[in-house]
Order: C-alpha cells, then structure tokens, then sequence
C-alpha cells in the first residue's frame, strides 16, 4: 500500500486533538469565550509579521495569500521567540482570529519542522496535518465541554458565542448534528473535561445568570 493511500484512509484520532486542544485551553488559563488568539501569541512573544512587510518571498500580498491562505507559520532561529507568523492583514478580524489559532495549533502538535509548503502544491502529510489542526482549533474555539454547559447548538448562538467565521460556525453544528447532539446528553466528563469547565466556573455562571434574566423580563413583557 503506497503512502498516499495509507495518509488519505488513516482516521484522525479525535479524542487525541480534542485532549490536546483542552490542555492547551488550560495551559493559556483560557477562562471564557470568545478567545482571543492573537492576546495569546503575543502573550507567547511569536514574532507577528504583515504579509506586507515579507519581501523574502519577491512576492506581493496578493501572491503569497494565494499561496499560504491568511495565515503561515515558519521557524525562527531565536531560543526566546522560536516561531513567527505571517498574516493577512486585509482580511476580517474573524478569519485573522481563526488563521492565528489554525497557526498555534500548527505549533502546539508539532508540525512545525520547516515553513509549510505552499497551498498549491501539498502533499499528503501537509494535508492531514491540516486536517488535524483545524480539528484542534474547532475544540479550542468551540470547546464541547464549554457549549454544552450554555446550552448552545444553534449556528446563530455558535457563531454570536465563539465570534468565528460563519463558516465555522456551520461545520461546528454539523458536528453536534453528525453526534446527534443533544443538551446534557454527553457522557461522563473526563478529568480534564472537569478541569476546562473548572476554569470556565464564573463565565458559565454569568451567562446562564444574564439567560436567565433576559428570560424572566421577556416572560413578564408577555403579560
């Protein structure tokens, strides 16, 4: 069996990226929604670059996008900042936030070795390393665990809670619906479930507290 069919039928392990992507919620002390990746790379010290200012490439903006899509990370040669990041500045705030996760998430399971290859010519491992990281952000961004906890499975609530692209917000609710989805269904949390929604307490708690006022004066309205 070549290596191209063994990449492309290989199932992701998804309890695998979805344990990653928690831990990294509560190594960055993540504590409410929406998160903020740029707060978090800078937080880091990665160097954060307009795709403006990369002359390296003999490319325009316009060139590299095409290339790299919004957001490109490379390694650099500091012990305090090893990795920089590209982006598209030109684009919404929403795509900047999710190409900024998509790149820690990039970092944080390893897959930055050497500057990524350019979009038109991946091969099979760059494939599914995409597949992985952007399955990394969804967890991250839209934390299950979190949701649940809200009450939030419609794509309106998603998009409006997590502030991703509308885009996003749709494959996150195919996925409730791809697990047929139901409000305080799950199964048992795991450990580090509990530890997520541990450092989640006192956002939960405000929000159901703001439903449920925003509830009680709609109900007395309809009197």
């Amino acid at each position: 069996m070549s290596l191209k069919l063994v990449m492309v039928t290989t199932k992701i392990n998804t309890n695998y990226i979805k344990n990653m992507a928690y831990t990294f919620i509560l190594k960055e002390n993540i504590t409410s929604l929406p998160i903020n990746a740029l707060a978090i790379l800078r937080r880091r010290k990665y160097y954060l670059r307009p795709y403006e200012q990369f002359h390296i490439f003999n490319a325009t903006p316009e060139q590299i996008i095409c290339a790299f899509g919004n957001a490109f990370v490379y390694p650099t040669r500091s012990a305090t900042t090893p990795y920089g990041l590209g982006i598209n500045m030109k684009c919404s705030f929403l795509e900047r936030n999710w190409s900024i996760m998509h790149e820690l998430g990039h970092i944080e399971l390893g897959h930055v070795t050497h500057l990524m290859s350019a979009s038109g010519s991946y091969d099979d491992v760059v494939i599914w390393a995409e597949r992985e990281v952007e399955l990394f952000c969804m967890y991250v961004m839209c934390p299950d665990v979190i949701l649940q906890e809200l009450n939030i499975c419609s794509l309106e609530d998603i998009q409006r809670t997590c502030l991703i692209p509308r885009r996003k917000a749709e494959e996150k609710l195919d996925y409730f619906k791809s697990l047929e989805y139901k409000l305080k269904s799950f199964a048992p949390a795991t450990p580090l479930e509990k530890n997520v929604r541990y450092n989640f307490r006192k956002y939960i708690d405000d929000y159901n507290s703001k439903q449920s006022c925003s509830w009680e004066f709609s109900a007395e309205l309809s009197f």
